[in-house]
């Protein structure tokens, strides 16, 4: 999945230009060359190299900006955002959550004993996944809109009954 983004967007710009569509492939260019922009301003802040940057965004399956908000959000490196995310196979948005079980801040998180942060991490799954598990058991809402525009109907339909 490394380079996917530059790749997905190097794509978009060579299949603009064998379209013609070079307005395409302008836009393109310009969300590659912010995207570019923003890892490095990333990079310099915290010493990584830009390419690096790209690399933990898409291992987080988030774009640079949302790493650069998570890091300022959270006020960790994106390397330790990075790893608190796969070592307690939790979502980055989910980090505040964890520190927050822990009774801590973000930044205290890689200090905190692992046994009592993968705790609170299997603790942030199980209702995630109980949460999911409640979705699924919801009643679809086209199910709902279907039962009351039947019940409509059958209104319209008895009330017009009684007319005639």
């Amino acid at each position: 999945m490394r380079n996917g983004r530059a790749r997905l967007a190097a794509g978009v710009i060579a299949g603009s230009m064998l379209l013609g569509l070079s307005g395409t492939g302008a836009l393109a260019q310009e969300d590659l060359d912010e995207i570019t922009r923003q890892a490095q301003e990333l990079g310099e802040e915290f010493g990584i190299d830009p390419q690096r940057v790209q690399e933990i965004a898409e291992d987080l399956d988030v774009d640079v900006r949302e790493l650069e908000q998570l890091s300022e959000r959270y006020g960790l490196d994106p390397r330790q955002i990075e790893e608190i995310s796969e070592q307690h196979d939790i979502d980055p948005q989910q980090i505040d959550e964890l520190a927050d079980r822990l009774g801590v801040d973000p930044q205290e998180i890689p200090e905190i004993d692992q046994q009592e942060v993968e705790q609170a991490a299997e603790e942030l799954r199980q209702q995630a996944e109980q949460r999911a598990q409640e979705i699924q058991e919801e009643p679809p809402a086209e199910e709902e809109t279907e039962g009351f525009f039947t019940r409509l109907l059958d209104g319209i339909r008895n009330f017009l009954n009684d007319l005639f």
